[in-house]
């Protein structure tokens, strides 16, 4: 008896643990774990059914990644942010772009390519890319006129599509959706020009900690969560490196990364 309870004991603190990952926008390092649980628990119908969910989310957001779209699906609508000047990030972007004298960015993940459109305003150019077609069919019709474009690309691939051509790369919200990261600022850093400067903007974890984005299996799309010594291990060496937390406009706080190249 006392070993069924320890197993049911064991259990309920693994799943628990495996679920707060997985909730808060720690899926890959979730999937690292039940890959590995105890194995007086592993064939457990509970971590099974937890295994399964994980895993199925995974596929799901690979193939969204490979196609832009989920089961032929677009999971997004076109929709810019609300009150862009007054934003946090762009406004410290602008200030950056503006002061280090940069004319020509990639938007790694533009979405409705609204920074873009918001930094032609300064005399900016921007390529967007994303790999959401449809979306981008839009930011296109919506950036008609202006020195903003884009194109379907993923990151992985913009290096190589794009190099050495930009004065600066900006990826606001991007990192935690990759796979790799590493790959992808690989990719990133070669399709700028020596001297440019690269921006990221990234969640906090305390303030995915805190977040109750993350309910439904479904809506859940962060692989990773990066601490101050997991960015700073990631971006070693990086020159003129910077990293700062900066609070938004809803009360929430990012980090916020730049350096260059």
């Amino acid at each position: 008896m006392k070993l069924i309870a320890d197993r049911e004991e064991l259990k309920q603190k693994f799943l628990e643990v495996v679920n707060y990952l997985f909730e808060r926008g720690e899926m890959m390092k979730a999937y690292q774990v039940i890959c590995h649980a105890p194995s007086i628990i592993e064939e457990d119908e509970e971590i099974l059914m937890l295994f399964s969910s994980i895993q199925g989310r995974l596929k799901d957001l690979a193939e969204m990644q490979r196609h832009g779209t989920l089961k032929g699906k677009f999971n997004r609508t076109f929709q810019d942010p609300s009150n862009i000047v007054n934003m946090v990030k762009f406004k410290k972007l602008s200030e950056e772009v503006q002061r280090l004298g940069l004319k020509r960015l990639v938007d790694v993940g533009c979405y409705t390519g609204w920074i873009g459109r918001n930094l032609n305003l300064l005399n900016i150019a921007v390529h967007g890319i994303d790999i959401q077609p449809v979306i981008l069919f839009y930011a296109g019709i919506a950036g008609a006129g202006t020195l903003a474009t884009y194109e379907y690309l993923p990151v992985e691939k913009l290096g190589f599509t794009h190099p050495l051509k930009y004065d600066g790369a900006i990826l606001f919200d991007v990192l935690e959706h990759v796979f790799d990261p590493k790959i992808a600022i690989a990719s990133v850093e070669m399709s700028v020009k020596d001297g440019g400067w690269l921006f990221y903007n990234i969640p906090h974890p305390e303030a995915e900690h805190q977040s109750a984005r993350f309910e439904n299996p479904d809506t859940r799309e962060h692989l990773h969560s990066f601490s101050n010594s997991k960015l700073r291990a990631l971006f070693n060496n990086r020159n003129k490196f910077s990293l700062e937390i900066i609070q938004n406009e809803e009360g929430g706080f990012n980090w916020w990364l730049q350096y260059k190249k």
